[in-house]
């Protein structure tokens, strides 16, 4: 009897817990993360090799044997979203809507002029990904990466639209085209070098230009297809950390897996199937306005070309990417006591109707269960909110600007444009019905006079709801009234000058947004969708 009394006072002690109330202030939109400072940070160099042997064996038997939460992400504001920072900028509001600028990306300039000429001033003419740096007669230098003919063009149609998505999403890219150049527009620098296997740096002949090309697609006219991405502004430090902090940055205060925007790209690359996401594929850039001045950090995602249906040599390690890891100690237990007879997505996948884009479509993808090649620190820590996070930006990333996008990549022919365009709405859609449907999906909350007025991201991403928003303020009812995407509520009753209204979407979670009266009218402090 006494236990029961205890566990009915400990109920009621809950149940009457003071809300959560937020600061009666603007919230949060620019994080002071770019204060400039000195020294400048040292390079910080990653061998491929250490990656993947960290990412397969040391973190995950670190992990096993270590007790851990993935706690909420550290860098979340008011709103539940992210301020601008030196990782990320909120444009989306800009780009949904405009396809000019949605295809521009960070492509802020006119493309140079294929006749050139160009100069190759470095490069890697063979391996897996060969490729050079050249400067153009514009003076601007870029990276020239040809697509080979066994790919039939899909690197530079998934680093293309790759670095779009990001870049409309909020995350800071290179400016990538894609471009033909004919072989004669080439010329060599006199002491221009060459990276060989062993990583040794030998003077850059015309041999290894010829080879570098050679694998390349070209058109009738002999010019050769390319990636073409300019280099970053500022000086490189070597890609970011998946996890902890830049030791010798002391903007960088929130260890990298906690970041909101990081753990939200989950649902990008998911989108994509961004299957080497990885430290190597981001950069730091050095930001100073010259040589011993103060400066600050800025971290950039790069290089997208795995996206879309990367093949590996051997089709039965393609099947499984998106799936499973590379190695993934648990399956791999797994598969060996059932005999590999369990079902698997990747047992008889349906390859994609465009041709090089391997087994890239909507038919077998699990939102859940999206695997990237080794196990990625802010992919493995996302939460249900992070992805709700994404998946409201990817609302706002219409169909019409992803037909337009895949238009733009210039695809070998309209088969396999519109097979791509139709695996991308696809994947997108199931994207939004997962992490649309628990949290609330309301956002954007805004004052017109005496009422709220909040944006369904569901409707806004096409998805087929009844779009009932229900409100109340404290006991009282609020009438609503949609337009669209959008719903406002009212008329809000004067308060004590702090006020909670709780929207629901359909059966969803409720939506409790915080307002604070200031000059005789409310603004918003907050809102909690947890």
């Amino acid at each position: 009897m006494i236990t029961r009394l205890l566990l009915v006072a400990l109920a009621i002690g809950a149940c009457a817990a003071p809300v959560r109330r937020f600061p009666l202030r603007e919230p949060m939109t620019v994080d002071p993360d770019q204060a400039p400072f000195l020294p400048k940070p040292k390079e910080y160099k990653a061998p491929e090799i250490w990656d993947t042997v960290d990412n397969t064996f040391f973190r995950p038997l670190v992990e096993a044997l270590s007790v851990h939460e993935t706690r909420r992400a550290r860098n979340v504001t008011a709103l539940d979203e992210v301020a601008d920072s030196s990782w990320f900028q909120n444009r989306i509001d800009q780009v949904t809507g405009d396809i000019p600028a949605f295809l521009r990306g960070a492509c802020d300039d006119d493309p140079p002029d294929p006749t050139g000429p160009w100069t190759v001033v470095s490069g890697k003419p063979n391996g897996k990904n060969p490729g050079f740096m050249v400067k153009h007669a514009n003076g601007k230098r870029y990276f020239f990466k040809p697509d080979k003919k066994a790919d039939g063009g899909r690197q530079s149609v998934a680093d293309l639209i790759g670095t779009r998505v990001h870049h409309a999403a909020g995350f800071h890219t290179a400016c990538t085209r894609i471009i033909h150049v004919h072989p004669s527009a080439f010329t060599i620098a006199p002491d221009a070098k060459a990276e060989n296997f062993v990583g040794d740096k030998v003077p850059f002949t015309a041999e290894m230009l010829k080879q570098a090309l050679d694998v390349g697609i070209t058109d009738g006219s002999g010019a050769v297809r390319a990636d073409l991405s300019q280099l970053l502004p500022g000086k490189p430090l070597g890609p970011w950390r998946d996890f902890g902090t830049r030791p010798d940055d002391p903007n960088d205060v929130i260890a990298h897996e906690d970041r909101r925007e990081l753990r939200g790209s989950y649902v990008f690359g998911a989108w994509l199937s961004h299957y080497d996401a990885r430290e190597q594929n981001s950069m730091d850039m050095w930001d100073a306005p010259g040589d011993g001045k103060p400066g600050y950090v800025k971290h950039y995602q790069l290089d997208f070309g795995d996206c879309l249906g990367s093949m590996s040599a051997w089709e039965r390690v393609s099947r499984r990417r998106g799936h499973a890891h590379e190695v993934e100690w648990s399956i791999a237990f797994v598969e060996l006591v059932t005999f590999g007879l369990l079902p698997r997505p990747w047992r008889d996948p349906k390859p994609s109707p465009a041709p090089g884009y391997g087994f890239f479509t909507a038919d077998v993808f699990q939102p859940d269960h999206y695997r990237t090649a080794y196990p990625y620190g802010p992919y493995r820590r996302v939460t249900e909110a992070d992805a709700a996070w994404g998946a409201r930006i990817l609302a706002r990333i219409t169909p019409a600007m992803i037909v337009s996008l895949v238009e733009s990549a210039r695809l070998p022919t309209k088969t396999a444009e519109r097979e791509l365009g139709i695996a991308l709405v696809g994947r997108r859609e199931q994207l939004l019905r997962r992490y649309l449907s628990r949290l609330s999906p309301l956002a954007r909350p805004r004052l017109d006079g005496d009422r709220l007025c909040v944006t369904d991201a569901r409707i806004e991403g096409g998805l087929p709801v009844n779009g009932v928003v229900t409100a109340r303020q404290g006991d009282r009812a609020l009438a609503a009234q949609r337009a669209g995407a959008e719903t406002c509520v009212g008329a809000l009753a004067p308060g004590d000058g702090y006020t909670i209204v709780e929207l629901r979407a359909d059966d969803t979670r409720p939506l409790r947004v915080h307002l604070y009266q200031k000059d005789g009218s409310y603004r918003v402090a907050g809102l909690d969708r947890e």
